[in-house]
């Protein structure tokens, strides 16, 4: 039997962690199709593979697996891949109600920054993730990454 083969080219998009505390997922974005749309809530984006530059606004950002993707909600934005042929596969957490206000101290400064450093823990943990059991190891491995993002505050360059 012939199965007609789909010619639309489309992200994918995993589910990782459905909770009240956070939801994850997992992107990987083909090099051909460059994500854009609106930042649906307050969020970060952990990039293990491949380089983006985050457009919103009139603002750019570079976002590599060596920086951390601070998402402000409501924001309309397109991905730029900045490496021909090559797109970006990420992490994407979306805190809950009030758990990045419980967890971070400062919730508009950090993400006014936009970018932040992402360690080698965060980027384990996020692997972590990935590949979580059950949705609450996923859901602690979730919020152990947030806290991890507001103990390191290295500086990152503004590209």
């Amino acid at each position: 039997m012939h199965r007609p083969m789909s010619s639309a080219v489309q992200n994918l998009q995993r589910p990782l962690v459905d909770g009240d505390l956070l939801v994850a997922s997992e992107l990987i974005a083909r090099p051909e199709l460059p994500p854009r749309g609106v930042t649906a809530s307050r969020g970060l984006a952990i990039t293990f593979a491949g380089a983006f530059e985050f457009e919103a606004g009139k603002r750019a950002t570079w976002i590599d697996p060596s920086r951390l993707l601070f998402i402000e909600a409501g924001q309309s934005y397109v991905d730029h891949h900045v490496v021909p042929g090559v797109g970006h596969s990420s992490v994407i957490l979306r805190a809950g109600e009030g758990t990045l206000e419980e967890l971070w101290e400062d919730v508009g400064a950090q993400l006014a920054g936009r970018a932040g450093a992402c360690s080698l823990r965060v980027q384990m943990l996020a692997q972590l993730l990935r590949r979580a059991a059950d949705a609450l190891a996923g859901q602690e491995l979730g919020i152990a990454i947030l806290e991890e993002c507001v103990a390191d505050r290295r500086p990152v360059s503004s590209i």
